[in-house]
């Protein structure tokens, strides 16, 4: 969760009473579904992927799945057939239109904003729109982890998917 300029763990004391906030004060928008399921992805590079497995899990019941998971993507080789690869590896991770067709692959129907044509103004729009639908749809942003003040760790790669689970009005970046 970003607030200002500086960043806040969603399980902080401090995310936590944003979150809340968000949710009663009619200020914001929670994904409760998404933020009930959520985990890390399994490897330094698998974020797209793993973000797509949270969206499945958050939107819609998979088979002998307890939690959808990046590695379950994996194993099914679907990602391999969209990144012409067939070693499941991601040394670099995905771009974003590799990661639309592997979430079409599953019957999603997506749309692609990028910063440079649209605005924070579009943004806001698209997340509040995408969290409040009943029930929620998934907005995966893809975003650059420098700029946001994160850590890119021992990866090196600045580029980050993450599902977005919460909006809170007056806590929003404005980059």
């Amino acid at each position: 969760m970003y607030s200002g300029t500086n960043l806040v763990s969603l399980y902080s004391p401090n995310g936590i009473r944003l979150l809340e906030e968000s949710e009663s004060s009619g200020g914001g928008f929670v994904h409760t579904k998404l933020l009930s399921i959520f985990s890390k992805q399994s490897t330094p590079t698998s974020c797209g992927i793993q973000s797509l497995a949270l969206a499945i899990g958050a939107g819609k019941p998979v088979i002998g799945c307890k939690k959808y998971m990046d590695v379950d993507i994996l194993r099914e080789g679907r990602a391999n057939q969209v990144m012409d690869r067939t070693d499941n590896e991601l040394p670099n991770g995905m771009a974003l239109y590799q990661l639309n067709s592997l979430a079409e692959s599953f019957s999603f129907r997506c749309s692609t904003y990028f910063a440079a044509e649209s605005s924070v103004n579009e943004f806001r729009r698209i997340g509040k729109l995408s969290l409040s639908k009943a029930p929620p749809s998934c907005c995966i942003v893809n975003y650059d982890m420098i700029v946001a003040g994160q850590d890119t760790g021992n990866v090196g790669l600045p580029s980050h998917f993450s599902p977005l689970a919460a909006y809170h009005n007056q806590r929003t970046p404005s980059w």
